[in-house]
C-alpha cells in the first residue's frame, strides 16, 4: 500500500468568507512548512460543508451498534431545539461546542422514535439516580 501523505495538525478554525459562498478553514500545522509558516489554510464551497461535516464524524471512532461498549467519543450538547420548519417539517437542532449548531430535517416516525428513546433514557437516568441515592444512604456514617 503506498504511504499517506498528509499534514499533521493541532488546530482549526473556521469562518465564512465575505463572499457567502465559501467557508474559510484556517489549520495549524504541527511543524513549519518550508517557508516557516504553521498556517495552512483551505477554502471550501459552502454546498461542500455538510459533505465535510459528515466525513468528520465519519471518521470519529464509535463501537459497533449494539456492542453495549462506551462511546469513546462524545460531544455535548450546549442546547437542543425541536421546531417546524416554514414547510411544516420537523427540525432537530444541536447546538455544540463553540456555538456550532447542526440540524436535521426528521419525519414523524423519527420524532416518535426520538420521543419514546428519549422517554426510556430518561427513565434509566433516574432510576440510576434512585440507586445512588439508596446506596449512599445504606453506607455507614462515619
Amino acid at each position: 500500500m503506498p504511504q499517506i501523505r498528509a499534514v499533521p495538525v493541532n488546530g482549526v478554525r473556521s469562518q465564512p468568507a465575505s463572499d457567502g459562498q465559501t467557508c474559510l478553514f484556517h489549520f495549524r500545522r504541527l511543524s513549519p512548512d518550508p517557508s516557516g509558516s504553521h498556517e495552512l489554510n483551505l477554502a471550501a464551497p459552502v454546498p461542500l460543508l455538510p459533505y465535510i461535516a459528515a466525513a468528520a464524524l465519519q471518521a470519529i471512532p464509535q463501537p459497533e451498534p449494539g456492542a453495549g461498549a462506551t462511546q469513546p467519543f462524545v460531544m455535548e450538547a450546549r442546547a437542543v431545539q425541536l421546531g417546524l420548519s416554514p414547510a411544516g417539517a420537523i427540525v432537530l437542532t444541536v447546538e455544540m461546542e463553540l456555538g456550532a449548531r447542526i440540524s436535521f430535517s426528521i419525519d414523524l416516525q423519527q420524532a416518535e422514535t426520538l420521543q419514546q428513546t428519549v422517554s426510556i433514557a430518561l427513565g434509566r437516568r433516574r432510576a440510576q439516580a434512585l440507586r445512588a441515592e439508596a446506596a449512599a444512604r445504606s453506607r455507614p456514617q462515619p
